[in-house]
């Protein structure tokens, strides 16, 4: 009976898992080769993303830029496209994964440009960054 039923359009799994990015988001924690950020880092990092785009501030480092998802990878994979901000970075792409728990998102990243992708969400001897997410109450 199950053989049936349609197959799971892609397209929409997409859709609806990038819809969970929508929001304000202010970082909870955050740390980078295996060291906490410093509070003074985490009260200023913010994400605002609408329909796949992001406008970010992560320390003294601001711009804007555009998410795809592979929501059927494990982990889910983000791949971020910097559109907007410093030019060492603009036109990069930022390789991560990312989990939810509610309005809670743990994302870590690598570096634009750089081709590695993290598999887990540990910073211990690695260039990635990892800030936990808590979306903002309207």
């Amino acid at each position: 009976m199950l053989g049936l039923l349609p197959p799971a359009d892609d397209k929409d799994d997409v859709a609806k898992e990038l819809k969970k990015f929508d929001g304000t988001w202010v970082a909870t924690s955050g740390e980078a080769n295996g060291q906490a950020l410093s509070n003074d880092v985490i009260k200023v990092t913010k994400m605002v993303v609408k329909d796949g785009k992001a406008t970010f501030r992560v320390a003294d480092l601001e711009g804007e830029g555009t998410l795809k998802l592979d929501p059927a990878k494990k982990p889910k994979e983000i791949d971020g496209t910097v559109t907007s901000g410093p030019e060492t970075i603009k036109g990069k792409v930022s390789l991560g994964i990312y989990e939810f728990d509610g309005d809670t998102l743990k994302h870590i990243t690598a570096s634009p440009g750089t081709t590695t992708r993290p598999k887990d969400f540990k910073t211990e001897n690695t260039e990635f960054i990892l800030i936990v997410w808590k979306r903002e109450k309207k």
